[in-house]
């Protein structure tokens, strides 16, 4: 089974990571400050939010600047304050006014603008490459023989140096001597080499990109956004409304923290919202998460709002 592109984003990190001189010295730096119990708890969550840090860095194209605020929370960091104080110590974080940056992030990753010019270049390259192939075909010469051949009515025997067959034939006459076909009226048209012609563009409507900007929660350069959204409608790959449904789907699942819009268009995470649907019974009924936290009683009180929205009919809510 022949496996699609992977169109998920990747940084770069080295197999030395947990042996790094920073990211080890954070466990001996947190039990010193900390304590022998909660210090590795608290260095645990600092690693987890510095890999946060960069891949959120790296999905966003903001070239090692970001919010704490948003890394803890996807994290999921208990101790924020204490991890921003041990990371900023080791020289991991460093901040930058109201926002961080990660440390030395240019020297190990690619910046925005290094994605950028390595883009515009593979566009280039694949449009180059698709015009050569189109000019070979019509300067081949194979190409333009077989088309003299059709248009003389001649057929080309696979063997070139295969004798003529001689003898009599079923009605007893001379094969050797048969009478070749009348030579074709229409002259031949040397040069004349059909080639495929490309596929028909398709455009937006008028207000289906307008549609999409609302509808979507990652507003970015509408510009980009707007080209990547030609693109794929051109290319015939979706339409436009049904990119709009999938913007609508996508705000309903990510309300918070979501891709920005012309990178949700160009990686392809549009496909995955295409004829998503709320479950049934979801629509209606607003999920309200428990507030029990962790542990047994949690967890039962979770399982139970769960099995409450999706069997209306079981605890007689039902109309």
């Amino acid at each position: 089974m022949r496996r699609g592109k992977d169109r998920r984003i990747f940084v770069t990190m080295t197999t030395e990571y947990l042996r790094n001189r920073k990211v080890s010295g954070l466990y001996r730096d947190a039990v010193r400050k900390y304590g022998r119990q909660h210090g590795p708890v608290i260095a645990d969550q600092a690693v987890i939010a510095h890999f946060g840090s960069i891949a959120m860095c790296r999905d966003g194209l903001t070239d090692g600047s970001f919010y704490p605020e948003d890394v803890f929370r996807q994290a999921r960091t208990r101790d924020t304050k204490e991890v921003e104080e041990l990371l900023i110590a080791a020289g991991l974080w460093e901040p930058t006014g109201d926002d961080m940056a990660v440390h030395d992030y240019a020297a190990h990753q690619a910046t925005r603008a290094e994605i950028e010019r390595y883009s515009d270049a593979g566009r280039k390259g694949g449009k180059a490459s698709g015009t050569s192939r189109t000019r070979r075909a019509a300067q081949s010469p194979e190409a333009e023989q077989s088309l003299n051949d059709s248009l003389n009515g001649s057929s080309t025997n696979r063997s070139t140096d295969r004798q003529p067959r001689t003898g009599q034939d079923r009605t007893g006459q001379d094969s050797t001597h048969r009478a070749s076909p009348a030579p074709s009226s229409e002259p031949p048209r040397p040069g004349n080499v059909c080639v495929e012609e490309p596929p028909k563009k398709h455009h937006p409507g008028p207000d289906d990109f307008n549609q999409f900007w609302q509808a979507h929660p990652g507003k970015h350069d509408k510009d980009a956004t707007r080209a990547a959204f030609a693109r794929l409608i051109e290319t015939g790959d979706t339409t436009g409304p049904e990119l709009v449904t999938a913007a609508r789907h996508y705000a309903d699942a990510h309300p918070r923290n979501p891709t920005w819009s012309d990178r949700w268009l160009t990686r392809g995470e549009w496909e995955d919202c295409r004829g998503t649907t709320a479950p049934r019974g979801l629509e209606e009924t607003p999920f309200t998460p428990v507030s029990a936290g962790c542990g047994p009683e949690g967890s039962k009180k979770f399982r139970k709002e769960i099995h409450n929205l999706l069997h209306p009919s079981a605890n007689g809510t039902a109309q």
